[in-house]
């Protein structure tokens, strides 16, 4: 008398390549550069049906291989802002992100067929959510790279990050390709799906609702301030990497301090016209104050004497470049109140960072509500932001610079994010990309792209009152409730399956002898 192993075979489907092909062409479009709504939502439903209709080993094989191919195009930018080389960057960083997105196909794939009914599509979903807010918080690229900013063109879905965090819009969407796979499975014989369509459909439905009313009926309490914003940086100097500055600095000094002193006055001259014009918050761009030691030492003080004169607040991002290329450059960015006194300092941490947990904002008073800062892709760092939404700042600033042309659009898609989560109106001054001003629903009062504009100011009035949100309040709650619900399905995938077996394995027909 044998035991017979009890095994999950493939689905059956001659066009099982078709959809791995399907799939690989729209996560190209999901990640990276070239991010598509639409796209992100399907490309896992055919990677799943794919996945399904593999053995194990071998369909998992194929998955790997399809999601680093997709995205050695879809982060071929990598190369443009790695210090590393081009083909040792690909290898390194590549094959991670592949590895990450991997295994929760591999997961569902092992896992799925061991649950009853509907609940076997949460495998997925609470398996990538957990995968994605576990490996994000040692990811030095913050949240750069995460799935749920290809729905930056959906403001009705972006919503719900002000109660979930991003995390809750990855479970949505693994959510809904789990179950269109699982309807896919079924024949879509609608009597054994209709109980599951309900209620993924009930859950999707108040997500919309949510976002709609959000939109619809919430706007900032009465009250602007009027913030101008100067453009008036030498692309060549903000485009050129540390290195060639320093180089500059120390082979063509006269050169050097010439450029930057005269880019220097401008914006003084600038700042003043604004203030005059009635402007009562100037905010420059990241790498405005370009300069050596000596030249940014003399904008700050400078900048303070204006503010002070003028009576408004400044904003004044420095970069001091040292004549040393072993000697890292310096990038700060300043707040001057009308009094002249330096409000806010703080020290860009990077595009990619470790250790951002221990970083503190700095958050100030004024007539205007509160205010902080941070600098270009600081932004990427969701737990960072979050500092300020649960200090109740109205207004955040966020002066960035986009010299790497590539990542200009897939950057400025991911601020609005922030804003959401934290309730605050975001102001991004940028050079060489897009500046971008929003309320602290996530609406756009304002866009610029400076590469195109014939101007080089822009007025916009600013909301001075922020709201609360859900997730200033309860953070990534949602997130770790998916991490807890992930170890938990796994638990009960495989008492289950180990009861079915051991079920099949006692049965009547299992005592049959074989012939």
């Amino acid at each position: 008398m044998a035991n017979k192993r009890v095994s999950h075979p493939p689905v059956s489907d001659r066009w099982s390549f078709l959809w791995l092909a399907i799939g690989t062409v729209l996560v190209i479009f999901s990640v990276g550069l070239m991010r598509i709504t639409l796209a992100a939502w399907l490309a896992p439903v055919f990677l799943i049906r794919f996945m399904r209709t593999q053995k194990t080993g071998r369909g998992y094989l194929w998955i790997l291989l399809a999601l680093i191919v997709s995205n050695s195009i879809a982060w071929r930018f990598l190369v443009d802002i790695s210090s590393l080389p081009p083909l040792l960057t690909m290898i390194i960083f590549i094959p991670i992100f592949a590895l990450l997105y991997s295994m929760p196909y591999l997961i569902d794939r092992v896992l799925s067929h061991r649950l009853p009914g509907f609940a076997a599509t949460l495998v997925f979903p609470l398996a990538l959510t957990a995968f994605d807010y576990l490996s994000t918080m040692v990811d030095p690229m913050g949240s750069f790279g995460l799935w749920a900013n290809a729905l930056y063109s959906s403001p009705v879905f972006m919503q719900m990050v002000s109660v979930t965090g991003m995390y809750g819009l990855i479970f949505l969407m693994a959510w809904f390709a789990s179950t269109a796979a699982w309807v896919w499975e079924q024949g879509l014989a609608w009597p054994k799906v209709w109980r599951g369509l309900v209620i993924f459909g009930a859950c999707l439905a108040l997500v919309i609702v949510y976002g709609n009313v959000r939109l619809s009926f919430f706007h900032p309490q009465p009250g602007t301030v009027r913030v101008h914003q100067i453009m008036d940086s030498d692309e060549e100097l903000v485009t050129m990497h540390d290195a060639e500055l320093a180089s500059l600095l120390a082979t063509e000094t006269a050169t050097f301090e010439s450029k930057t002193i005269a880019v220097h006055q401008k914006y003084i001259e600038d700042t003043i016209h604004e203030a005059r014009a009635g402007a009562q918050i100037v905010a420059w761009p990241e790498v405005a104050g370009i300069g050596d030691e000596e030249a940014t030492a003399a904008l700050l003080a400078r900048g303070k004497e204006v503010a002070a004169q003028e009576g408004i607040y400044l904003v004044l991002p420095i970069y001091t470049v040292y004549p040393d290329p072993a000697v890292p450059v310096d990038n700060r960015l300043y707040i001057i109140d009308p009094t002249g006194e330096i409000v806010l300092e703080h020290e860009k941490y990077g595009c990619t960072a470790f250790n951002v947990s221990q970083l503190k904002l700095t958050v100030f008073d004024t007539p205007y509500g509160k205010m902080s800062a941070v600098m270009c892709c600081d932004l990427d760092f969701p737990t960072v932001i979050r500092q300020a939404g649960r200090q109740g700042v109205d207004i955040f600033f966020a002066p960035s610079n986009e010299p790497i042309a590539s990542i200009v659009e897939t950057h400025v898609q991911q601020a609005p994010f922030r804003a959401i989560e934290n309730g605050f109106s975001l102001i991004r001054p940028t050079n060489l990309g897009i500046s971008l001003y929003t309320d602290p629903y996530g609406r756009a009062l304002a866009m610029a792209d400076e590469r195109l504009s014939s101007s080089n100011v822009m007025v916009v009035q600013v909301p001075t009152h922020g709201i609360k949100t859900i997730y200033t309040v309860i953070g990534d709650l949602f997130s770790w409730l998916a991490v807890v619900g992930f170890a938990a399905i796994v638990i009960w995938a495989i008492l289950r399956g180990r009861k079915t077996h051991t079920e099949a394995a006692t049965s009547p027909e299992s005592q049959t002898p074989s012939v």
